[in-house]
């Protein structure tokens, strides 16, 4: 069993929070917000389509729209910033507010979302399962990323103990790339405890040939096959994985 060392959940609270408050200003510059019309759209660190791939937003995703450059947006969507194409963003401007109203305004809700994020439940009672939808949360968001093979980044692509990889070493879980050796990672599962975070292995009766994440609900997100060609979900209950459904390790515990 490899043990891992983890940041406190209540420090990251604290720190986040006071981020938000810190970046009042800079969403007080809004100008609007957008839904994603694309199947799953790129969100890039700079303006370009050369630029590096931060994260793929899945249709019908809400985003916060900060400025705009060109054919471009600069965005906030959840805990990442960066620029999507404007031709792929349903966009509803913000109705004008003074520059008084909508400073006080958001420093209101700020400050509000930072003391709540800070004075939910103790620690020890949160910390578990808010890992695990942050998780689920980050690799639901590489949705639509290219499978490659061999590839361990959102830019590069993905094959699947890469996409584990990466999702997991987010978070301080570091897993080697290779499917057969991340069986050796984590603790052990039962199949009717799966909870979500978990480490989902498959077989051909051979070594472990196939990682995912389960994301409940009886269903896992995977780097697929070349075939297939994207990051994607699946469900355990259809046929071709029920065969193949070799186990589960835990990486997240309490």
């Amino acid at each position: 069993m490899h043990i891992y060392k983890r940041v406190s959940g209540r420090a990251i609270l604290l720190t986040l929070a006071l981020a938000m408050l810190l970046s009042v200003t800079a969403f007080a510059d809004q100008i609007g917000t957008g839904a994603v019309t694309a199947d799953s759209l790129r969100l890039r660190k700079e303006a370009g389509t050369d630029s590096e791939v931060l994260s793929m937003i899945p249709n019908g995703a809400e985003l916060s729209v900060l400025s705009q450059e060109g054919d471009w947006y600069f965005v906030s969507y959840r805990s990442l910033m960066g620029y999507v194409h404007r031709d792929y963003v349903d966009f509803t401007p913000v109705i004008a507010q003074t520059e008084e109203e909508t400073g006080e305004a958001d420093a209101a809700e700020a400050a509000d979302l930072a003391l709540s994020m800070v004075s939910v439940q103790p620690e020890e009672e949160n910390t578990f399962a808010s890992r695990q939808q942050e998780i689920v949360d980050y690799a639901c968001n590489l949705i639509g990323c290219r499978y490659v093979y061999g590839g361990t980044t959102p830019s590069g692509g993905f094959d699947c103990s890469g996409f584990t990889m990466y999702v997991y070493g987010q978070f301080g879980y570091n897993l080697p790339h290779a499917s057969s050796s991340q069986l050796n990672y984590g603790t052990p599962v039962e199949r009717d405890d799966l909870q979500m975070g978990d480490l989902i292995l498959f077989s051909n009766g051979g070594p472990i040939s196939h990682v995912g994440i389960y994301i409940g609900d009886g269903k896992f997100v995977h780097a697929s096959s070349s075939r297939t060609g994207y990051v994607v979900v699946s469900a355990l209950s259809e046929s071709y994985w029920v065969a193949r459904y070799y186990g589960a390790r835990r990486l997240v515990t309490e």
